[in-house]
């Protein structure tokens, strides 16, 4: 075992069992071979049958494997540090013994460790059991992370992939502490890290909880453990970061989570009176030090109350608000003047004195939208959907869909109310009331700019919304990505317009003149010849036209031929579909996009029937709100010939 490997996988165990098995099997289950990485698994004075196990595994894969055996150190820094003196890899990854990983965990981020020389690599991590990773707020890969700007500073553990001679040149080691040592050893990387990199694509670690709640991250330990881990870290950070954005943006981490839900909650309870009153004292010190106004703005109301009572001292006050927390969160937002307030102890008592600003969450309220219908009908674009401003009631909604271009000109588009009941039971649970947060609007091209069409450019589509004196304004998205509805008009002069999704930014309708763009239309759709078969034809400008019957899932593709220059023709058979509402459109495939032709408002398919061997009927027509819809019954279910006889006995007896 003397040849140098890629990665080495540190492994600390003690009472692991059964844990251990599965998280050591991972990796030696590796895509990235076992000629290619080393574990060491390092058995902390195990009692339970986990060295043993360890070693049963090292028989096994001899040459990748190997055990230490050393009496227990108290905590996992002792085994990770006697890894790392250890390894021989180029990088290290170090696995909790409780937890396993992702199939090609170590391929893919040693892959990209030596694409952009990094010397941190961030997997995603996969919480089983009920834990919950911060790296949910990692949604996309990043070769080169911002430290202030990514987020990567919400994942301080230490289970990433760290190039070893950065390790060894820093001399970065896992401090002895009762409490939180991942976060000096992680947080002090990151700080002198050349290139931090971001694998959130891929599922490399699955965090397990276990069922005896013995994970090392899991226990219990003192108040002022917790206090020292927190203090540790705000010093770190005020060493390595002038005052100012960025160095705010990593302070907010341990004002929003370590102080806030670790040292001032059920430790602070449970701590005797003593030792609460030593921990208000430090953490008046740390408020002195290091909380700052924007920091006030960018944490949970909660936290920023605890903060306004410790700062003044108020020992019980503080302790009666731990206490009363949960039963808060359960309560309703106080709405007054425009601005939303948490529903949290003392607010407005003159007693206290503690200002509104407090306990203001106006302008982080999420706006939460949905679209449902998006769609071309009779030359103009019919948009369904719904905005909710969560925890504000809908009464006095107003809202409004906006279409506004780069230099800034705008044109408003009226709305009308939807009713969206289901709103309520869904994301009111019972506390607020969402029954009219429901729109749906028309845009017309051809009027929609003060009367006259809609000039060529790129148009944004935002939504105004206002519920009780709250206004906010986001972007439209319709959660498809790809999609493009297209419709072609006439003129004069003729135009197309193309309405997409742009990733990560929202709806935008482009307008143009050019015809050598991809677009697509349709003519006619009708029966063919053959009884159960729909037939489309319509022009188009690009590459391959397909036509889609969709629902639920299932699906019926069908390629179109060329029917001459810039035309199409394309039929799609309906034998062995299975009865029910089945949405059709004809898609131009052009690169990434597909652009699904706008269906005429006169478009119909009459009923039709035919047997295969049992009857069918068939219709088809066109919804504003949904697109072309065929529709299939079977005429096998006795219901369906009931109703069939009763509307003949009433036409019979008019």
């Amino acid at each position: 075992m003397t040849d140098p490997v890629d990665v080495s996988v540190i492994i600390g165990a003690y009472n692991s069992m059964p844990y251990v098995t599965k998280g050591v099997t991972s990796v030696l289950e590796q895509s990235i071979g076992l000629d290619r990485l080393e574990v060491i698994a390092v058995d902390d004075g195990s009692n339970d049958g986990t060295g043993a196990e360890l070693d049963r595994l090292a028989s096994k894969a001899p040459r990748a494997v190997r055990v230490v055996h050393q009496p227990n150190s108290g905590g996992p820094a002792g085994p990770r540090n006697r890894g790392i003196d250890l390894a021989r890899g180029r990088y290290l990854f170090f696995l909790d013994a409780d937890d396993y990983l992702g199939p090609e965990a170590l391929e893919r981020m040693v892959a990209m460790a030596d694409r952009n020389h990094s010397d941190v690599v961030v997997g995603r991590r996969v919480g089983i059991g009920g834990r919950k990773p911060y790296e949910t707020m990692l949604q996309r890969d990043l070769d080169k992370a911002d430290l202030y700007e990514s987020g990567v500073w919400w994942t301080l553990s230490a289970q990433k992939l760290f190039r070893r001679s950065f390790i060894l040149e820093h001399g970065l080691r896992f401090p002895d502490l009762p409490l939180g040592q991942d976060q000096p050893f992680g947080g002090l990387a990151y700080l002198r890290a050349g290139v931090i990199s971001v694998l959130a694509s891929y599922d490399c670690y699955y965090l397990v909880r276990r069922d005896d709640g013995g994970n090392n991250t899991t226990v219990q330990r003192g108040l002022l453990n917790a206090l020292d881990a927190c203090e540790i870290m705000m010093r770190m950070v005020a060493e390595h970061v002038e005052p100012g954005e960025r160095r705010d943006a990593l302070m907010q981490r341990h004002f929003a989570v370590e102080l806030n839900t670790v040292c001032l909650a059920r430790r602070f309870l449970g701590a005797d009176q003593e030792d609460r009153a030593r921990a208000v004292a430090r953490a008046q010190e740390l408020l002195r030090s290091y909380y700052t106004p924007r920091i006030a703005a960018a944490i949970p109301v909660q936290a920023r109350l605890k903060y306004a009572l410790v700062e003044c001292g108020d020992l019980a006050r503080l302790e009666s608000l731990i206490q009363a927390s949960a039963e808060a969160r359960r309560k309703r937002n106080i709405v007054d003047g425009g601005r939303v307030y948490a529903p949290y102890p003392f607010f407005r008592d003159s007693t206290v004195g503690i200002s509104d600003d407090v306990y203001d969450i106006t302008d982080s309220l999420e706006v939460r939208t949905g679209l449902t219908g998006l769609h071309w009908y009779g030359g103009a674009l019919r948009l369904r959907g719904h905005a909710v401003i969560e925890g504000v009631d809908t009464a006095d909604v107003r809202t409004q869909v906006v279409l506004r271009a780069a230099d800034g000109v705008e044109h408003p588009v009226p709305v009308d109310p939807v009713s969206t009941p289901r709103l309520t039971k869904r994301l009111g649970k019972g506390t607020y009331d969402y029954d009219h947060a429901g729109f749906a609007a028309i845009i017309e091209p051809a009027t929609v700019a003060d009367g006259g069409p809609l000039p060529e450019g790129r148009w944004q589509l935002w939504l105004t919304v206002s519920y009780q004196g709250i206004a906010r304004r986001v972007r439209l998205t319709d959660g498809e990505g790809a999609v493009a509805e297209t419709y072609v008009s006439t003129g004069p002069p003729p135009r197309v317009f193309v309405v997409r999704s742009d990733v990560g930014s929202g709806l935008v309708l482009e307008v143009t003149s050019d015809h050598s763009a991809p677009y697509i239309t349709i003519d006619e759709i009708r029966w063919a010849s053959s009884r159960a078969t729909v037939e489309v034809a319509g022009t188009y400008h690009g590459d391959e036209v397909q036509a889609r019957l969709t629902r639920s899932g299932a699906e019926r593709c069908e390629t179109a031929e060329p029917a001459g220059t810039g035309r199409y023709r394309v039929t799609v058979p309906l034998n062995g579909v299975q009865p029910g509402r089945w949405r059709f459109s004809v898609e131009l495939i052009a690169g990434d996009v597909r652009y699904r032709a706008a269906t005429p408002a006169t478009a119909s398919l009459p009923r039709r029937l035919w047997w295969l061997p049992l009857p069918f009927v068939a219709t088809g027509r066109v919804r504003a709100d949904a697109g072309f819809e065929v529709r299939l019954v079977s005429l096998r279910s006795a219901g369906t010939v009931k109703q069939l006889l009763r509307r003949l006995k009433r036409r019979l007896w008019r």
